[in-house]
């Protein structure tokens, strides 16, 4: 609202109190609403977890839109239009012009394509608790409110809100401890359950299942302890479906002073167990002050023999002992084998996490309600990460829902490349912060974010200037889609290709016109014969530009495919294609860029070096982190060359002068050239033998 909006309302309430209180909005205060839109990613998350759905399908036909799965292996889905249907199968034209079939089953009809409608839903939900004369009155206020993101109710209730679904409008649930028997393992995998079909995310505290091969007094047998019964949970979890590509989230935590905390700090270094949840060791205070002195760790659990141990333990060891009851020692640890081994862990396998018991309940502000036992867990969306796939954003992985594998730092001492970590899960809107390397490097995160340093995990708050932080010490992983071929074309597009309105050109100079433009038509050839509608194919070849020593590759079906991979709109930029690529198209990509735009310096005694220019940053960035997925560390200098006027060719054989932006610079020195030369290397021969000697 602007200010002189808000001088007109407040104007209008005084009017209409006969005082100067505060007063409601007055319904012909509110301003037209507008358009609320949404981005590429943002949409497909719309439609595939909070649009209102066709559940039957009964409705399916030419034309709709839907969310199809596209990779049944990974779960990927993407947003097409119905084009085909015969006998249960549907043909679907994706977005990026790909058409597929998938059975009816793969596919999800929205009944709200557009995110104003859901608001509308929404609104009219939310206003149905008033009394039926006021509901219309709140229905447009709040709707006011949604519109253009001023606010965002919480992702269950834009689900729930305004339908005639049981769904919960509470995102997070934490569950009372399971009792320590069968029936009560299960009743709280029932109520685990029951949430979780309505949309709703559990936290479950393990501290109050008897150990590992603890005695079961009623069957004469043994425990197969909490984390086997943690598995359960995680098991299920992955079972539940909760619209869309949605699944189930559990967080589990155990308490560090239980007998089964060092199976369960490493449980996820193993294959297979408690794949679909994240996992937490809740630490005392007692415990940290343990760690500090070097001293010994019980690690203890009540006699279950007690009388009254069935009705009254709950998994709070202090009520326990505060009530003069009996516990059992069954092991004494270092203290520090049980934070080293969490370190450790966290190190090969991202968890588990830490959950200052004491802490959180003596800094919660709802500390004189209930104690909190357990909680259900940043990097923005947009942030790279180098998995299994290529670098992908976490929106992405977000909106996937599924397991991802990581690459791992070779300082982790795994000898494996990637390991499985639990899905990227959405923890809401909090201040965020840029750290920034001197080399380039850079993350935005919450303060709380943890980043890996010489001296260990430290929050991104407690940093400061000058301390050293890891990047990536190996080469990565990459994707499946994309031929060398691709990778260079698109590399020389953004390095020396021009996009004009309707063709895209590659231009070649001096030796390149020999060396590398035939190659090329070659390349452009192979690219383009897909988008050929005509059946007779025209063959593209190099043109040689009068009066210049310039070679060039043009066409109509080349401005087509660039188009496909966003360079029509911004040609200065690494393509998310790209950066997820196969490792033969992000090859092709950086040495069609470094051969265009890239120089080998041969610096004498201060050292040769590999240098890449240009006035845009983001393309910089992007080749940092394309570079270190080969094990290539750079560094970008920024403003090597101010912006400002200066005298260029006018065309007519003068000089005029003309605005330069800023030019900035990456570059590879020392043994990261070698690497370079091995992974990589320049397509012309010159500019590599000069690189090797």
């Amino acid at each position: 609202m602007t200010d002189k909006q808000a001088s007109k309302t407040a104007q209008h309430q005084k009017a209409q109190n006969g005082r100067g209180s505060t007063g409601s909005v007055s319904l012909e205060t509110l301003p037209k609403l507008k358009k609320t839109t949404l981005h590429p990613l943002g949409e497909k998350i719309f439609l595939d977890r909070y649009a209102l759905k066709d559940g039957t399908k009964s409705t399916v036909q030419v034309g709709d839109t839907v969310i199809v799965a596209v990779n049944l292996e990974t779960g990927q889905r993407e947003i097409g239009t119905v084009i085909g249907l015969e006998n249960g199968t549907v043909k679907i034209a994706l977005r990026d012009g790909e058409v597929v079939e998938r059975a009816l089953e793969h596919i999800d009809k929205p009944l709200e394509t557009d995110p104003a409608q859901m608001l509308d839903r929404v609104a009219r939900g939310v206003a149905e608790i008033e009394a039926p004369e006021k509901q219309e009155e709140w229905r447009q206020k709040f709707r006011w409110l949604l519109d253009e993101w001023k606010f965002v109710p919480g992702g269950r209730i834009l689900t729930a809100a305004g339908t005639d679904q049981d769904l919960t409008y509470y995102n997070c649930y934490v569950i009372p401890s399971p009792r320590d028997s069968r029936k009560g393992i299960i009743d709280t995998l029932s109520q685990m359950t029951e949430i979780m079909s309505r949309g709703g995310g559990v936290g479950i505290n393990l501290s109050s299942l008897r150990p590992h091969h603890a005695y079961v007094r009623g069957v004469n047998g043994r425990s197969s302890g909490s984390v086997s019964w943690g598995e359960l949970y995680s098991f299920v979890t992955g079972l539940i479906e909760q619209g869309g590509s949605r699944r189930g989230a559990l967080m589990l935590i155990l308490n560090v002073w239980h007998p089964d905390v060092l199976e369960f700090i490493t449980s996820k270094r193993q294959m297979g167990r408690i794949t679909n949840a994240n996992i937490s060791v809740g630490i005392t205070d007692k415990f940290m002050e343990a760690v500090r002195a070097d001293a010994d760790w019980d690690l203890v659990f009540p006699d279950t023999s007690y009388p009254d141990y069935d009705d009254t333990w709950d998994g709070n060891l202090d009520a326990w002992l505060a009530a003069g009851k009996p516990v059992i020692v069954h092991k004494t640890v270092k203290a520090r084998q049980i934070w080293d081994t969490i370190i450790e862990s966290a190190w090969a396998s991202a968890e588990p996490g830490v959950f200052f018991v004491e802490r959180y309940n003596k800094m919660s502000n709802s500390w004189y309600y209930a104690p909190i036992l357990c909680t259900n867990p940043c990097v923005t969306g947009d942030t790279l990460i180098y998995t299994a796939q290529g670098l992908v954003r976490a929106d992405e992985l977000y909106a996937a829902g599924k397991n991802v594998d990581l690459v791992l730092d070779r300082r982790f001492g795994c000898t494996q490349t990637t390991t499985e970590a639990s899905p990227v899960f959405w923890t809401g809107k909090k201040q965020v912060y840029r750290l920034q390397t001197k080399e380039g490097y850079y993350i935005r995160a919450t303060a709380d974010h943890r980043i890996m340093t010489p001296r260990g995990w430290v929050a991104l708050k407690d940093l400061q200037p000058g301390d050293s932080v890891h990047i990536l010490s190996r080469k990565g992983s990459f994707g499946v889609e994309g031929s060398l071929a691709l990778g260079r074309v698109l590399g020389w597009l953004v390095g020396d290709g021009t996009i004009k309105k309707n063709e895209a050109v590659l231009s070649f100079f001096g030796e390149e016109k020999q060396e590398l433009a035939p190659l090329f038509a070659e390349h452009v050839n192979e690219l383009v014969a897909p988008l050929t509608a005509a059946k007779r194919r025209y063959k593209i070849a190099p043109i040689n530009v009068k009066d210049r020593d310039e070679a060039r590759i043009g066409s109509t079906r080349l401005y087509r495919l660039a188009s496909q991979y966003g360079l029509t709109e911004t040609k200065h930029r690494v393509p998310d294609s790209i950066l997820r690529g196969s490792e033969a198209v992000q090859r092709g990509f950086l040495q069609a860029l470094f051969t265009a735009d890239g120089t080998f310096q041969d610096g004498g005694d201060k050292g040769a070096s590999i240098r890449l220019a240009s006035n845009s940053l983001e393309l910089l960035e992007d080749t940092q982190r394309l570079l270190l997925n080969f094990g290539i560390a750079s560094r970008i200098y920024r403003n090597r060359r101010e912006a400002g006027y200066r005298p260029m060719p006018d065309g007519q054989g003068g000089l005029k002068p003309y605005w330069c932006q800023a030019q900035h610079e990456l570059v590879i020195s020392k043994q990261n050239m070698v690497v370079f030369a091995d992974e990589i290397g320049f397509l012309m021969s010159y500019k590599q033998e000069a690189l090797r000697s």
